[in-house]
């Protein structure tokens, strides 16, 4: 390897080499196994080996500024075979810090909003380097243009002391429109936001870490650093006697016009993606206008995969020039539709718009070579008209498809949920706003995820990357839809059953008129629909082809009836799992996930709080522990008895298992208990420990992954809260043994919650057996209802309910057991 390099630096006039090896001996890098101990002393020799080969060409390394990661290099004996050192000093922080209580001082939890990029633990990696040994002069220090981003815990908060959310590998911060990754967003990208001042809600340099920090779109979190704090970091590394600074990296720092003769940068990339030169000119490139319809790219299916055919037809020549027609003639002279364009320089057929859903789009029907072949044309325009007459197909019946999975799974079976989810009249609720948007965005990224891979399956490969881009490029205009508007609060009625039925039926509909918005916007020209248009059909994904000695055929016929299938049943499930707990919510039932704290070995742990029968109805153990779905009731389910012979026993039970939960056996779609606990805890977990996060994003990758592989227990996709870990706690309430007299009436007032305590004024009577635990669960109630967000309640914590009960004790004297 060290001669491969060397010859490549030297053949191609190089000024040297940096080797950037992350990192040497490192144990614990994700996704491989753990390095070997040997690995410094490897490395040390190959750079030896190394800088003999490159003789006066220049050597470097790149080195962590993390001790765990820095102690796998020998650096005292590298520094003297390199010329210099680049010490990364970014990245100290980031979202994989969450949980590692060692990763933030000061931050057991690892959440804190800390800059990646703060002098003071620069300053110290410096000292830990050069006391190993190396040079100061050496060591050349690494600033950026880019910053580390997350989103906050709490609007408003934003100080180091404040938290962000997701987990160590998933982050929630919005990504940006050019590096599309969470919690990383480049300089250029900071200055396009800066320029809007709607979005920004504070921005200024923190003294303590020398960063620039910037609030923006009210719960977005970013350090960085300007140019000027870039300087004055260079000009402080060049006081303490370093080497200097190196940047990472240039390409990031500012937004730069396309190289001529490229009139967009889309132009420019779509062109790269597609092996042709972007500073090629000229209207017609390649051979393609050359070849005939009897040429072996067009006849000889049996041996020549479908990248073979369409390279050999000179595709990727026949797009560029397409598009350079349309980018530098068409469009701007807005004579033609994107369709019509193309169509005109390939001699397609006429009159088409394959961005049109309706019948006459005359872009229904494939066509062949000698069809279309002609002055100025070839076979690659049969192979690319066709491609996009697929891609059309494919849209048209995934449309069709809903429409029909809504009318045979779900409108028949909406009646039947309602009965059975919420069969009973709650008191007022107007909670249900944002759930249409909401389902629209996930459910209809499971349901295309479920449609396009099932298509996509007829391909010579499983193309996951393409059907990810057919359903994130629909995800991603859930926003061009309006805002449902909100709907007068009432009593759950029959009546409100039917409006629900209607407005969770629209969603159905809703997704579908998305999918028409987004193949009107696929071929509309534009730069995000050619983008995607571009990464669809290049490398002949939609032409026939060879695949090991079989036919590979496009995603039509057979292909798209088991899409349908595929279709229906993901709808269903994924309709379901949202819907159920929404219409809970809906209708008042405040159903949550309770976490007992007990082991899978344990025999009804919460028997204070529920039956036996309850608690083998809402049960289910995951990751070793028993949770329940349950709601709090009205009333109590018993009273006590009161007779001369038996004292009294108050048994009032506080929870009950939620309205239809025999049916959560798979009879909705597929859903069961255990998918929506699950769903819960890991929406629970996922927002650290707490309620207060919101619906999943389907245009974060790592949900978008989740999503796309069916898993409805994403967190985010089910939002019923979790009641803590109440093995915190001794136990949720009290319950009461008392004599006979103890079941007297007693002051109804005495059970007034205010203040932050149970206040106990006298009034009226009743039975405080009957009262007690009534007034409890209606506080449990209470807690749950007093939220902000339509579907993530507050946090209904062990504690709370515990307080609330134990603070019932002032009431009334007496002995208490637990």
């Amino acid at each position: 390897m060290a001669k491969n390099i060397a010859n490549f630096v030297i053949d191609h006039g190089l000024d040297g080499v940096d080797i950037d090896w992350e990192y040497p001996g490192a144990p614990d890098i994700p996704g491989i196994p753990p390095a070997s101990k040997d690995d410094g002393s490897n490395y040390l020799n190959f750079l030896v080996i190394l800088k003999n080969l490159l003789g006066s060409k220049s050597l470097s390394i790149a080195a962590p500024a993390s001790y765990w990661y820095l102690k796998g290099f020998p650096i005292a004996q590298i520094s003297n075979i390199v010329d210099y050192i680049v010490f990364m000093a970014y990245d100290l922080h980031g979202q994989w810090d969450y949980g590692a209580k060692s990763s933030q001082e000061g931050c057991p939890t690892g959440n804190c909003l800390r800059s990646h990029v703060n002098l003071t633990e620069t300053v110290s990696a410096l000292s830990m380097v050069t006391k190993a040994g190396v040079p100061s002069n050496k060591v050349v220090v690494g600033v950026s243009s880019y910053a580390r981003s997350f989103a906050m815990a709490e609007a408003g908060c934003y100080t180091e002391n404040c938290f962000f959310t997701g987990s160590s590998s998933v982050s929630n911060a919005e990504p940006g429109v050019c590096t599309n990754t969470a919690g990383y967003i480049s300089n250029a990208e900071i200055n396009e936001i800066m320029g809007n001042s709607s979005r920004v809600t504070t921005s200024y340099v923190d003294e303590s870490s020398h960063s620039n920090i910037l609030v923006y779109d009210g719960t977005q979190w970013a350090a960085y650093m300007d140019d000027t704090t870039k300087s004055e970091r260079v000009a402080f590394y060049k006081g303490l006697e370093m080497g200097g600074g190196t940047l990472w990296a240039s390409d990031l720092s500012k937004y730069n016009s396309a190289p001529y003769p490229s009139s967009s940068w889309t132009t420019f990339r779509s062109n790269v993606r597609i092996g042709t030169d972007p500073y090629a000119e000229g209207s017609r490139t390649g051979n393609w206008t050359t070849l005939t319809c009897d040429d072996p790219s067009v006849t000889n299916l049996a041996n020549l995969t479908s990248k073979e055919r369409w390279d050999q037809m000179d595709c990727p020549n026949a797009w560029a020039d397409a598009m350079n027609v349309w980018f530098n003639i068409d469009k701007p002279a807005n004579s033609l539709t994107f369709t019509e364009s193309i169509s005109n320089t390939l001699h397609a057929p006429e009159m088409a718009d394959c961005g049109d859903y309706k019948a006459t789009s005359n872009c229904i029907q494939t066509s062949t070579c000698v069809s279309i072949i002609g002055n100025h044309s070839g076979p690659a325009a049969y192979a690319i008209w066709n491609s996009m007459i697929v891609v059309h197909e494919m849209y048209i019946t995934y449309i069709n498809a809903l429409h029909d999975a809504f009318s045979d799974v779900i409108n028949p079976a909406l009646q039947n949920l309602e009965n059975t989810f919420a069969p009973v009249s709650p008191p007022k609720s107007d909670e249900w706003l944002g759930i249409l948007l909401s389902i629209i965005g996930l459910v209809g990224t499971v349901a295309g995820s479920a449609f396009f891979n099932s298509s996509n399956k007829a391909l010579y490969d499983n193309l996951k990357d393409t059907t990810k881009g057919l359903v994130s490029f629909g995800t991603g205009l859930t926003g061009t839809l309006a805002k449902p508007g909100s709907v007068s609060a009432g009593d759950w009625t029959v009546q409100d059953q039917a409006v629900f039925s209607q407005y969770m039926g629209q969603s159905i509909f809703a997704w579908a008129n998305l999918t028409q918005v987004a193949l009107r916007n696929l071929f509309n020209g534009d730069q995000d629909g050619l983008t995607a248009l571009t990464n669809l059909i290049s490398d002949g994904k939609f032409i026939e082809g060879a695949v090991n000695g079989a036919g590979n055929y496009p995603p039509t016929g057979s292909g798209l009836d088991n899409s349908y299938a595929a279709l229906e049943a993901s709808v269903a499930t994924s309709f379901f799992a949202f819907t159920i707990p929404a219409l809970w919510k809906f209708s008042s039932t405040y159903a949550f996930v309770l976490d007992s704290g007990a082991s899978c070995g344990t025999t009804d742990p919460l028997s204070t709080y529920m039956s036996s029968a309850v608690m083998t109805a809402s049960g289910y153990c995951f990751n070793n522990n028993w949770y329940y779905l349950v709601y709090p009731h009205e009333y109590p389910s018993s009273s006590c008895s009161n007779t001369p012979e038996t004292p009294a026993r108050c048994d009032n039970y506080m929870f009950d298992a939620v309205p239809g939960i025999k049916s959560l056996d798979g009879s909705f779609g597929g859903v069961t208990l255990a998918d929506l606990i699950v769903g819960a805890v890991n929406t629970y977990v996922s927002n650290g420990n707490s309620n207060t996060g919101t619906v999943a994003n389907p245009a974060n990758s790592g949900t978008l992954d989740q999503l796309y592989n069916q898993n409805i227990t994403t967190p985010g996709y089910i939002t019923i809260p979790d009641c803590g870990d109440s093995r915190s706690s001794t136990r949720l309430a009290p319950r009461r043994r008392r004599s006979t007299t103890v079941c007297k009436s007693w002051p109804t007032s005495r059970i007034r919650w205010a203040s932050g305590r149970w206040k106990t004024p006298s009034s009226n009577s009743i039975s405080w057996c009957s009262m007690a635990p009534a007034n409890l669960a209606s506080r449990v109630k209470e807690l749950m209802v007093t939220s902000t967000s339509t579907l993530a309640p507050r946090t209904l914590s062990i504690s709370s309910i515990r307080r609330s009960a134990s603070l019932l004790r002032t009431a009334s004297s007496g002995p208490w057991e637990k």
